[in-house]
């Protein structure tokens, strides 16, 4: 057969050689391609399970900021009550005072109001506890750990208490 084709003999088994080699080599490099969009697909399942758990860990991290706002607008709140204990505290204080410079009559109502600023002198220190342990909360919310809401209701019950105590020894001392 080389004779046939002249002096392209040599050449002839070249060419024929290398498309034998290129044939080869394509076998493995359609192989290495199947590999490669394998990996790809595999990496574009992860990448998705990723994105999925970012949306969701977003999602918690809003939750987190919402309940954050509002325990800090709580905590607000419960700023502004404590002044207006303590202006009443004040007032009480101030009223307590007058009452001692009158005569026997008022000193026994002074007496009774002493008891009643003392009692709400130990609530005021029982609500600086709990303000306290509000504090305590916080920093755990910050940590993942809830119950703020009911800690902040039981406050509020108490304060509610506070004010109908002031209330009612207020005006069981009028009425005296």
């Amino acid at each position: 057969m080389t004779a046939n084709l002249g002096g392209f003999g040599g050449l002839a088994v070249l060419i024929i050689a290398l498309f034998a080699w290129l044939r080869a080599d394509m076998g493995r490099f359609g192989e290495r391609m199947t590999a490669l969009e394998a990996a790809v697909t595999g990496l574009g399942e992860r990448m998705t399970a990723v994105e999925a758990r970012m949306t969701a860990l977003e999602e918690r991290m809003a939750a987190l900021d919402e309940r954050v706002s509002r325990l800090e607008a709580g905590q607000a709140a419960l700023g502004e009550r404590m002044v207006a204990v303590e202006a009443r505290l004040t007032a009480l204080d101030e009223r307590v005072s007058r009452l001692q410079t009158g005569q026997a009559a008022l000193d026994e109502r002074a007496s009774r109001l002493e008891a009643v600023v003392t009692g709400l002198g130990e609530r005021m220190i029982a609500l600086d506890g709990a303000v306290g342990a509000v504090g305590e909360q916080v920093s755990r919310l910050e940590t993942g750990q809830g119950g703020l809401s009911e800690r902040m209701a039981r406050l509020e019950g108490t304060m509610d208490g506070l004010r109908a105590a002031v209330a009612g020894e207020l005006a069981r001392q009028t009425a005296a």
